[in-house]
């Protein structure tokens, strides 16, 4: 394996990805992201907010049901077609979640290849044509370690993988051993 290839960045490292993530990798980034993010301040407004509209939705369903009843003596057609405009408007609200989560993880995988990893002084960076992040050694509240990859929140809600099968050639390996090292360094050292 060569090393990491030495930045124009003054004490920078980088690391380069040459192959596409794989709908499993993708997969296991995606959980590691919501569950960080879950434990955050804004995941738990978010839980709170989740659980608003399904106790929402599950007024609006009794409603239907209780409109359904009283209107199919009367009017069974017009009943009928309450109950199926409400069960195609929760279909349609659920098919429109998926398919933005569908689109969002075509778009990222899409341009996974051609990533730029760099450990600079201060700390990590992501840059890919999808955009160019960084997180401060100080202030990144996780890295993950395991065989298969390096996850770095570089922020609360911004996070960065490392997929190790996808570095042709490269030293991955050190590459994640020093970020680990500054990371940890600088979690220990006082403010």
């Amino acid at each position: 394996m060569g090393a990491a290839i030495e930045s124009p960045v003054a004490g920078a490292l980088e690391l380069h990805q040459v192959c596409e993530m794989t709908a499993s990798e993708h997969r296991d980034f995606m959980r590691l992201v919501r569950k960080h993010y879950a434990l955050g301040p804004a995941g738990r407004w978010n839980s709170v907010i989740g659980v608003v509209w399904w106790i929402v939705a599950f007024w609006f369903a009794l409603s239907v049901a209780a409109s359904f009843e009283s209107l199919r003596p009367m009017a069974p057609d017009l009943a009928w077609q309450l109950v199926i405009t409400a069960i195609a408007c929760y279909a349609l609200l659920f098919g429109i979640g998926r398919m933005n989560d569908f689109i969002r993880a075509r778009h990222i995988r899409r341009r996974a290849a051609g990533t730029t990893f760099l450990i600079e002084p201060d700390g990590f960076r992501t840059k890919s044509p999808f955009g160019d992040f960084k997180g401060f050694w100080r202030s990144m509240p996780i890295m993950v370690e395991s065989d298969q990859y390096l996850f770095v929140m570089l922020s609360d809600t911004i996070g960065s993988i490392i997929v190790k099968s996808s570095f042709d050639g490269q030293d991955v390996a050190a590459f994640c051993a020093e970020a680990r090292q500054r990371w940890r360094t600088a979690q220990t050292v006082p403010a």
